[in-house]
């Protein structure tokens, strides 16, 4: 088969391959250069979300392929002659990375459209087309004055073609033969062996090109994950719309404060407890969801009640200052070993690692006149200590009143009718939702032996008078009077406190 020398054509169009690079370079400066006037316009408030898609096109990929494959073909022919070629190796690796980072902006666009992106991603991406605008004007201007001639040395047109040696072999007309005979196996050890000269030959270009490669992957992986599909983690501060979010803990439970399952049926819950911020404006829960997989699921406040003592649930309040709302997600329990992630509109999401409530993970115990440490539990922090108690039939009180401003006192009769009275001097620090008797009745059991035989006091009811402060009076069994131990267990979800008593 007859071919022409391809140095041949490649002098004879040399002007017009490099005008026509210059065409393909110039468009695809108009299409990043309309790309940052809408960035430019979102960012200030003057361009509308809908409007982005309308700045996305794909005609951008085909311009990229055709100017590298050019690029390509004159690269290798000029190398094979042993002319200056740098300037189009380095050409393909500006648009190869001109085209990863068209892609990523046109992620950001589809993003907008959907929901929102974060201010300072789109600040990144703007700064990305603002650097991409002035390396492609220079390309630009590169393309146009090969392909017009113009020799920028002496600053005047002389045609490149002088510096390019063509002679009569350039033009001549060559053959290449084509055969189906011979042996497969020696082809291809002289198709290796040929590889292996071809590689040691072009050892420059090849590392070159495999360094650019690398070094756009790893750019757009980077972007991807750290910037565009980043994943954070709990303690992670993160921007959702108007908010500022952190998710602070997350537990998983079948059972209320009480330690009652809360469902019949086979749910369980999985609660986030998120620190929110905005600015003095209702937040949308329903943006707000959990995924386990391709599944989705909304807060419900249903069961608000069954979690008090892990916090506020968050029911359309409005969020002004930094505040801990729990967020309530109802799933099927055969999916609590699964991946979690705390999913906001498919723009943000937290990888969420629950801790499991219904199992006992931290257990102590103390006595008379020692503080018991809260900070463990789900509570946070707090304390309780009893310095000394009492177990008697009943007990009085000095009661103080006044009448026409004389100072009285009377003892009152504090007793139980069929039982004994538990009477207990105690410091605390709990939180504020709860007084001294709501949290011993909400988390505490009183338990007590009688000749090594455990029991728990069906009677447990407040008997302290309203002006009583740190002390309180319980009514309790009347069989504790034959006790040889008495403890009150405390139990906060997934800790245990033991406060022996006798």
């Amino acid at each position: 088969m007859i071919l022409k020398n391809p140095y041949g054509y490649l002098i004879k169009y040399f002007k017009p391959i490099h005008l026509l690079l210059t065409g393909l370079y110039i468009y695809l400066l108009i299409k990043v250069n309309s790309l940052l006037n809408y960035y430019n316009s979102f960012i200030n408030g003057t361009a509308s979300k809908l409007d982005a898609r309308g700045y996305i096109t794909y005609f951008y990929l085909i311009a990229i392929i055709l100017s590298i494959i050019i690029c390509l073909v004159v690269y290798v022919l000029m190398r094979y002659k042993k002319k200056p070629r740098f300037i189009y190796l380095l050409l393909i690796g500006i648009y190869i990375i001109v085209g990863v980072f068209i892609s990523l902006v046109y992620g950001g666009l589809d993003v907008i459209y959907i929901s929102v992106l974060e201010m300072k991603i789109l600040r990144l991406y703007r700064d990305i087309l603002r650097i991409m605008i002035v390396v492609q004007f220079i390309t630009v201007i590169m393309m146009l004055f090969r392909g017009l001639g113009f020799d920028i040395k002496k600053f005047n047109f002389v045609s490149d073609l002088e510096g390019l040696d063509l002679n009569e072999k350039d033009m001549e007309e060559i053959e290449v033969s084509i055969s189906s005979n011979g042996n497969l196996l020696r082809k291809a050890r002289r198709s290796i062996r040929e590889f292996r000269y071809y590689f040691l030959e072009n050892k420059a270009f090849i590392i070159i090109s495999l360094v650019l490669v690398a070094f756009v992957l790893l750019s757009f992986v980077f972007l991807s994950r750290e910037v565009v599909n980043k994943v954070y983690h709990e303690n992670e501060v993160f921007s959702i719309d108007q908010f500022q979010g952190r998710v602070i803990n997350t537990y998983i439970t079948r059972n209320d404060l009480n330690g009652r399952t809360i469902s019949s049926f086979d749910d369980t819950f999985v609660i986030v407890k998120l620190n929110l911020s905005g600015n003095h404006t209702s937040f949308s829960s329903v943006k707000l969801m959990l995924q386990i997989g391709n599944q989705h699921y909304l807060h419900s406040s249903k069961y608000a009640s069954s979690f008090n003592d892990l916090g506020i649930v968050y029911q359309n309040y409005v969020v002004d200052k930094a505040s801990n709302y729990l967020f309530v997600y109802q799933i099927p329990s055969h999916l609590v070993s699964s991946d979690m992630y705390l999913n906001y509109n498919d723009t943000k999401r937290v990888l969420l690692k629950p801790t499991q409530l219904d199992t006992v993970s931290y257990s102590s115990e103390y006595s008379l006149n020692t503080k018991l440490d809260l900070s463990n539990s789900v509570l946070g922090g707090g304390y309780l200590n009893i310095s000394s108690y009492l177990i008697d039939k009943s007990f009085t009180y000095p009661y103080h009143y006044q009448i026409n401003g004389e100072d009285k006192t009377v003892d009152v009769s504090i007793n139980s009718e069929d039982g004994f009275i538990l009477f207990m001097d105690v410091s605390y620090d709990i939180p504020d939702e709860y007084s001294l008797y709501s949290f011993l009745s909400n988390f505490a059991t009183l338990k007590y032996k009688v000749k090594d035989v455990e029991y728990s006091s069906s009677k447990f009811y407040n008997k302290t008078p309203n002006n009583v402060n740190n002390q309180i009076y319980l009514a309790v069994d009347n069989n504790i009077g034959n006790a040889d131990k008495i403890w009150l267990e405390f139990v906060v979800r997934n800790c245990k406190y033991i406060y022996n008593l006798k």
